[in-house]
């Protein structure tokens, strides 16, 4: 079966994290932008604005994006607490959003003909040529914004799969104290309490020589009195005699 490897990186080297943000801040600042035009078409109509001039359509759009903008700031802080559920349900809102796109996209840009609304000059110079360079260009537009969005998506995807794998840890049990760290480690040794690094634990295998040696062995002397260690073997005679 086949499966789409998940992207490690955002833009040739941007971390997964940062790429996210970024994506969640510009389609929130998006959603705002068709806010107020909506808005600003309801009381200001006399305004040139892009939209549709159709107040029921801009009301639809309007109420589209304030539902996403809840649904936004949700993937955003899950983003943050590092929770797949709210990237999940963004994912699906991010796809319903690129489906809506592409059939205006298509519609505006293909099917409605860029050569009906050519300007005289162009028809005089050659129509047969200034039509096929519109539409190339309305192609190249509609193939660009379609691939753009489908990465976007291909990126949060990505990035919801490697909370769901890994919770995507970001290390910080690396950044602990040193004395927290040998603390740990010391834990981890089944010989800590035999030889005495370790604090006294009652009743463990071991546990009496941690008082042992704290307080010494006792009977114990340096050989030849810490005056002088002979390496090779046998020793030389006359070096075992020191007084």
């Amino acid at each position: 079966m086949a499966y789409i490897q998940p992207a490690s990186q955002f833009c040739c080297g941007c971390s997964m994290m940062h790429g996210v943000k970024f994506i969640l801040l510009v389609h929130f600042a998006v959603n705002i932008a068709l806010i107020m035009e909506a808005v600003g078409l309801i009381f200001f109509p006399e305004g040139n604005w892009m939209g549709s001039k159709s107040m029921g359509f801009e009301v639809l759009v309007s109420g589209y994006c304030l539902a996403g903008l809840a649904i936004i700031a949700g993937a955003f802080y899950g983003v943050v607490i590092r929770s797949e559920v709210y990237i999940r349900v963004y994912l699906f809102y991010m796809m319903l959003t690129i489906l809506i796109d592409a059939y205006y996209l298509v519609k505006v840009f293909i099917l409605s003909g860029p050569c009906e609304g050519l300007p005289a000059a162009f028809k005089e110079v050659g129509q047969s040529f200034v039509c096929g360079v519109a539409r190339a260009t309305d192609g190249a537009i509609v193939t660009g914004a379609l691939g753009l969005q489908m990465y976007l998506f291909y990126v949060v995807w990505s990035f919801a799969e490697d909370m769901a794998t890994c919770g995507l840890s970001d290390f910080s049990d690396l950044l602990v104290d040193e004395d927290v760290f040998v603390k740990r480690r010391k834990l981890q040794d089944a010989y800590s309490s035999m030889v005495g690094s370790y604090e006294y634990v009652p009743y463990e295998y071991g546990s009496i020589y941690d008082t042992a040696v704290d307080g010494g062995m006792g009977g114990s002397t340096r050989i030849f009195n810490g005056r002088r260690h002979e390496m090779e073997y046998p020793p030389p005679r006359g070096l075992m005699k020191v007084r």
